[in-house]
């Protein structure tokens, strides 16, 4: 999972300077530009994700060297983070940062960072591993969530035009 994951980073790392160009021409050019990465970057990690559910029993097998249906179980809770990140990354770093939307990112990674620890604690407890898995995937989520919510909101009132220095 994590080296699925570790893919987003070149990807956002490569994009970054052609969206913020673009974001000092045209925000409407570079969120038609984004929508093109972000429908072929999540068709990529989706099918990542679904890779990774269906052949759950062979990479457990090839990484531990033994069938482990515990750390099977675990990598088919985690397997579509990597699919999260990349939107999130896409929605915020991408998008939001381009927009000059820094208070806002920063609040919802900081919310999600102390919602991490907070929700792990109380799910591990309840579920061992189960619970730590699942407080990631839901933070991740939730994360992705807020960012997708916050940017399409000022798109649909119309204050994309507006977000510039």
């Amino acid at each position: 999972m994590r080296t699925v994951a570790s893919m987003v980073a070149p990807v956002s790392n490569a994009l970054y300077p052609v969206s913020a160009k673009l974001f000092k021409k045209s925000n409407d050019v570079a969120i038609k530009y984004l929508k093109k990465f972000l429908f072929i970057g999540s068709l990529v990690f989706m099918l990542a994700g679904v890779g990774m559910v269906v052949f759950s029993n062979v990479i457990v097998l090839v990484m531990t060297g033994e069938e482990n249906i515990e750390i099977q179980y675990l990598l088919l809770i985690m397997a579509f983070i990597p699919l999260s990140i990349y939107i999130n990354n896409i929605y915020g770093t991408q998008i939001m940062l381009n927009l000059y939307l820094e208070k806002v990112f920063k609040y919802l990674i900081i919310t999600n960072d102390i919602s991490l620890p907070v929700l792990s604690y109380i799910l591990t407890l309840n579920f061992n591993l189960w619970g730590a898995s699942f407080s990631l995937l839901i933070t991740e989520i939730l994360l992705t969530v807020s960012m997708v919510v916050y940017v399409e909101f000022i798109k649909k009132q119309g204050f994309l035009g507006v977000l510039k220095k």
